[in-house]
């Protein structure tokens, strides 16, 4: 079975979660992004037409990545 969820831990116990999520009514995929930021639960949302791609960004995402997605979420969010 493919992954469907990975956990990122970064520094001052700050977490960065992506899950894979499937849409039954458009037939597509998502990978979102989330951290807890201040209190609030934050995320980015990244859509794809097959789950193919939707697993490549999965397996791809690295520590840097999230870090850059926790830091893009700050920045809408400050």
């Amino acid at each position: 079975m493919a992954e469907f969820a990975r956990l990122f831990e970064l520094p001052n116990n700050n977490q960065v979660l992506l899950t894979l999520e499937y849409d039954n009514e458009d037939n597509s995929f998502e990978i979102k992004v989330r951290s807890e930021i201040n209190g609030a639960t934050a995320s980015l949302s990244f859509g794809f037409d097959t789950e193919e791609k939707a697993l490549k960004m999965l397996e791809e995402f690295n520590l840097l990545n999230a870090k850059n997605a926790r830091n893009e979420m700050m920045n809408v969010l400050m």
